[in-house]
């Protein structure tokens, strides 16, 4: 009788031994599913961040394009005037009866390149901070809404 006892005894633990091991089993794969869940749904998150990262590059990189071509033309405007102004001041040498008449026109042309060469340098100027601002802002706006994110996502 005790070793039909002892033969019960032992298929009990068996028994207690295959349940804890499928248990365990068991969790073990709803714990690798969760983590493939987790990695899956942040592999999706990252690809759509990514995405969305380019496209505000390559906004960035359009604006600044537009802005490079404003910025040539003012440059081009300004060689321009410069070109006009040389050739309006060699014409007046020219045209000079005395040195006196030389010495005016040789003022006359030194103010007024110094006023084109102020007032279009300040444009350009101003031009190319509102390039930089605006090829910015599309990138502010992506670090912000990353920030938003990261922040909200570290508090849940």
């Amino acid at each position: 009788m005790s070793s039909n006892k002892a033969a019960d005894n032992n298929k009990t633990t068996m028994e207690n031994v295959n349940d804890t091991v499928e248990a365990a089993m068991a969790m073990g794969k709803e714990k690798v599913e969760q983590v493939q869940e987790n990695y899956t749904r942040a592999y999706g998150e990252f690809s759509k961040f990514s995405q969305e990262t380019l496209g505000v590059y390559i906004k960035a990189g359009e604006i600044f394009a537009k802005g490079a071509e404003d910025i040539g033309q003012a440059y081009f405007k300004l060689a321009k005037i410069t070109a006009e102004t040389n050739a309006e001041a060699a014409k007046a040498v020219f045209a000079a009866k005395t040195i006196n008449d030389v010495v005016d026109v040789q003022n006359d042309f030194a103010l007024e390149s110094c006023q084109t060469l102020f007032s279009e340098g300040t444009k350009i100027s101003e031009l190319s901070l509102k390039v930089a601002h605006e090829a910015f802002e599309p990138l502010k706006e992506q670090m912000h809404s990353s920030m938003a994110k990261t922040m909200k996502d570290a508090s849940t």
